[in-house]
């Protein structure tokens, strides 16, 4: 009795702990306790375990296994009460116990300070000490010393350290400490090819203002406006360089044509209005040799330009003429000395180490002045990066993520700097990366590398000198994530990895590499991954065991099987029974063995074989692989009738197919389509992102759902612009995400439920959504977004919730039936959130669905002489929903009137499984989520009984799927 009490008393004051948070604007997993509250309740040993668990109960319902012996007796459960109580009556936060940094991680530092605020509204931070955004819970990673993508240059103070790149996103780091100082988004439109000044002053890049029109701008860093513009037509621009001193902005200009075109290296003063002077035209060679690239000495008096016809020339700026030129087909890694009298060049060959150094006034060599690469432990690839401002270091980046100092005059390597990921199989740095991310201090004591983060190195000791965080989650853009049941979710990201995170924590579990494009997947139980690999394409496929973070099995045979490396275009899903791994993936080089094309693979995971290997579209159409792999969805996009198929994977044979003119609108040619399956794969939404040949603007396309079932349109949601979309778990809310935030839409009303503004989320260039990947949490409660920075945000998508309590039992059930999806969403929530409640009121009025007997005589009075009688019959039946369905088609089987027969057949379009629910059949389905949030013994028992009932009506229906969800 006394642990009942304990209980029910707990539940009570996280509800209340709940509801006054919320109204603060205060998400959980932010909160935190002081370590004298702690102690009070448990003791200065078992404080911030007490805590945590506190935290998690309140935000999951559950308390962490790790913890749950703590909280298992009733002193155990009333210790945490009071600390909850405490909690509430004090105000305290929970960060200190709710994580912080590891002892090994980065040491927590504070963020930049911010103005003051008011107390009712708080200003919430990560465990880094850095603020989140409004709505949002907390931030799984850090954006510290992330610039993926970026150039790096340190101002002429030394003072600060600049990146910058093409999603146009500039970041200012305190050159000492590593501290952000600043970071902001560049106005400006699609932009690539992007160069930053060596000062960190000038960013140039190549811009699409519109179809078919180029040009090059250049942005002054220091007020963030453009500094120059200059319009190219039709005519693409590559290999970018700018120079603050002398203004000047060099590239090289021509289409890409075979037969090759007539190219010219170009050199621009984008504070004149001048046209740019030609410095060279050419046709390159159709061979191709590699990167082009451009670069101005210091003084911007000369200027060296890589050309794609394998010449490397020195070009007088002054005097409008090339100096010398040389044969280098593969040349890309080259530098200019500090006095821009020589110049240092990789050795003429192929991964050749070390470098050779000329004269940059006629080309000579400079002997003795060059390295051949010996004295190192591994010779293989060593370029030319960087050199130190009084020329006697030459920093050169070796593809093994290593960067070695060469002392010109001890004439030996004199340091070494390790990428601290750097790990045996690990992917090694793309040889046509070209180096801009490494810039010597000006006093010649530092160096900067950005790998895989933005780090400052002590040359004398070889040291790292800002607090590490690239063990603290991605370092690129998030592609993929996935929530996982037991409080965790998955994340993938361009940087070659998967984090597994814990998120009553918000901390990082496992990090797991990543294959070459997103494959990833689980069993039904969720206890394995599969991913895929990383190296031999005979061993394509690897399992994980979510639980320890081990590799548990590889799946491989005795061919290579390319489709698993050559495209990023990769999708995976393990079958119900979890006998069988099927992968759908765009294999665009192929062999002998797999021509190019689309291939469904199956993998037998109790013999680890393969099972099945076939070819079963082109590369040139889109195809998705629905959850479970019976079904995929291909779209064919170059089709004179755009047409999405389903097929199914054990036959290859199709299903159904989408309208054709309801997909594309207006019939237009050459369409791009992306696509989602709900999890449950009753339902896929899809949306017209791109129009080829025709050049329309989809800004205003729709979200569409379809019932994969029948194939059947079932609702349009309005999307502005590109955009992300998701399903929640249980298939009840969509999430679309647009450029300034998201919004949750309820599908069994149709209507949006929730609006949340992205504000104060960093992004890069427009348009664009504001997110790079996302996924929706149990019941559509939280919702997940992936950034550019790579960091994932965890939001609060439920409304603001006040305390349930036994008096609120009525108002809660007639709350579910409302037709504003806010106000019967709300009450999914608060009824979730007080589950011995919820499941006292259902076992009352939540029986076995079966056809209503009043619905007969409600059918006849749809015939009746006065018109109000016809009206209040019709309101009735309505609200009766399919448990009128048996009534009406027994009456429409008959010989109805006139009246009757209209009113009858407009009452079941209404209670079609296409059409919106309403009355007795909206709260039942949002009965069942509440049920299914509530996952627990006495739940499950309750929507078996519920299963049992009349098949045509939604009550059984909804039941029976989530059980199905519950034991997969």
């Amino acid at each position: 009795m006394l642990a009942h009490h304990a209980e029910a008393r707990l539940e009570r004051g996280r509800n209340l702990l709940r509801a006054r948070l919320a109204r603060r604007g205060i998400g959980l997993p932010a909160i935190g306790v002081g370590a004298l509250a702690a102690d009070l309740v448990v003791g200065p040993d078992a404080a911030g375990a007490t805590a945590r668990a506190a935290v998690a109960y309140a935000a999951f319902g559950k308390a962490p296994a790790a913890v749950a012996p703590l909280l298992g007796t009733r002193t155990g459960w009333a210790k945490a009460l009071a600390l909850v109580a405490g909690l509430v009556t004090v105000g305290l936060g929970l960060v200190g116990a709710a994580g912080r940094p590891d002892e090994n991680g980065p040491a927590p530092r504070g963020a930049t300070a911010d103005p003051p605020v008011a107390p009712k509204d708080p200003v919430r931070t990560d465990r880094f000490g850095d603020a989140l955004p409004p709505g949002v819970l907390t931030r799984l990673g850090t954006s510290r010393h992330r610039a993926a993508g970026a150039h790096v240059a340190v101002t002429p103070d030394g003072k600060s350290v600049v990146t910058a790149g093409d999603d146009l996103v500039v970041r200012v780091f305190d050159a000492v400490t590593g501290e952000t100082r600043e970071t902001r988004t560049l106005d400006g439109p699609f932009t690539y090819q992007t160069a930053l000044s060596a000062d960190g002053r000038y960013l140039a890049g190549v811009a699409f203002p519109a179809p078919e029109k180029i040009e090059i701008l250049v942005w002054d860093l220091t007020t963030g406006k453009r500094a120059g513009r200059l319009p190219l037509g039709k005519d693409p621009a590559t290999a970018l360089a700018v120079h603050s001193g002398t203004t000047k902005v060099a590239f090289i200009r021509g289409p890409h044509t075979y037969p090759p075109s007539t190219l010219t290296t170009c050199l621009w003063d984008f504070t004149a209005a001048a046209e740019p002077v030609e410095v060279c035209a050419y046709k390159p060679k159709w061979e191709g040799y590699g990167e082009p690239r451009t670069l101005l000495s210091p003084d911007g008096e000369k200027l060296l330009a890589h050309q794609p016809d394998g010449r490397l020339l020195c070009w007088d700026v002054g005097g409008k003429k090339i100096l010398w030129e040389k044969s280098r087909p593969h040349s890309k890694f080259f530098f200019f000395a500090p006095d821009g009298k020589t110049v240092a060049i990789e050795p003429h060959g192929v991964g050749l180490p070390g470098f050779e150094c000329y004269s940059a006034a006629d080309g000579a060599a400079v002997d003795g002045a060059g390295w051949d690469g010996n004295g190192t432990r591994e010779r293989l690839s060593f370029w030319p990066v960087a050199v130190s401002p009084n020329g006697r270091l030459v920093a050169l980046f070796q593809g093994q993520r290593r960067v070695v100092f060469y002392d010109t005059t001890k004439k030996a390597i004199v340091r070494e700097l390790d990428d601290p990921r750097r790990v045996c199989g690990e992917e090694n740095v793309g040889f046509w990366a070209v180096p801009t991310n490494f810039a010597f201090t000006p006093d010649g004591t530092g160096f900067v590398w950005r790998a895989p983060t933005v780090q400052r190195w002590d040359v004398a000791s070889g040291k790292a000198t800002w607090p590490v965080t690239w063990d603290q989650g991605h370092t690129e853009a998030v592609t993929r994530l996935s929530f996982v049941p037991h409080g965790t979710l998955i994340s993938s990201a361009n940087d070659s990895t998967n984090y597994v995170w814990d998120l009553a924590s918000g901390r990082p579990k496992y990090r797991l590499p990543k294959g070459y494009g997103d494959l990833t997947t689980l069993t039904p139980d969720g206890r394995t991954l599969f991913t895929g690999a990383t190296s031999s394409s005979r061993e394509p496929l690897k399992g994980w065991d979510l639980a320890t973070g081990k590799e548990t099995r590889t799946l491989k045979g005795d061919v290579s099987f390319p489709q698993y490396g050559s495209s990023g275009d990769q999708e995976a899903a393990v079958t119900a029974d979890g006998k069988r791994l099927v992968t759908l993936t765009d294999n665009h080089i192929g062999n002998e063995r797999i021509p190019p094309g689309r291939y469904l693979t199956v993998w037998d995971l109790a013999t680890g074989k393969l099972d099945r290997e076939e070819k079963v579209d082109t590369r040139e159409n889109e195809t998705v692989l629905a959850p479970g792999g019976d079904v995929y969805l291909a779209f064919s996009r170059n089709d004179p009738n755009p047409s999405a198929r389903l097929i199914s994977t054990a036959t290859g044979k199709e299903l159904r197919r989408l309208a054709e003119d309801a997909l594309t609108g207006n019939g237009a040619r050459r369409v791009t389509m992306k696509s989602v399956f709900s999890p449950d794969g009753r339902l896929v939404a899809t949306r017209v992102i791109n129009e080829t040949a025709t050049g329309l603007s989809v800004g205003d396309r729709p979200v569409r759902v379809w019932a994969v079932a029948t194939a059947r349109a079932l609702a349009d949601f309005p999307t502005t612009g590109p955009a992300h979309f998701a399903f929640a778990p249980d298939g009840r809310t969509l999430v679309v995400t647009g450029a300034d935030g998201f919004r949750v839409y309820e599908l069994a009303t149709r209507k949006e439920a929730r609006t949340v503004a992205a504000t104060g989320v960093p992004r890069g260039r427009k348009p664009g959504p504001f997110a790079t990947a996302l996924a929706v949490g149990p019941v559509g409660r939280t919702v997940a977004t992936g950034h550019a920075d790579g960091t994932v945000l965890i939001w609060d998508a439920a409304p603001p919730l006040a305390a349930l309590g036994p008096a609120d039992m009525g108002s809660a059930w007639k709350a579910l039936a409302d037709p504003d999806p806010k106000v019967g969403r709300a009450a999914v929530f608060r009824l979730a959130d007080a589950p011995d409640l919820a499941l006292r009121l259902f076992e009352e009025r939540l029986k076995p669905a079966a056809p209503d007997p009043r619905a007969a005589a409600l059918v006849q009075r749809l015939g009746a002489d006065e018109f109000q009688e016809r009206e209040a019959a019709e309101k009735e039946l309505r609200a009766l929903g399919t448990r009128a369905g048996p009534a009406l088609a027994a009456a429409l089987a008959g010989a109805p009137s006139a009246e009757l027969r209209t009113r009858a057949e407009r009452l079941m379009s209404a209670v079609s499984p296409s059409a919106p629910l309403f009355g007795e059949d909206l709260r039942d389905v949002r009965a069942v989520a509440v049920l299914e949030a509530i996952d627990s013994t006495a739940s499950r028992q309750l929507l078996k009984r519920l299963a049992t009932g009349a098949p045509e009506v939604h009550l059984t229906r909804e039941a029976k799927s989530a059980l199905g969800a519950s034991q997969r």
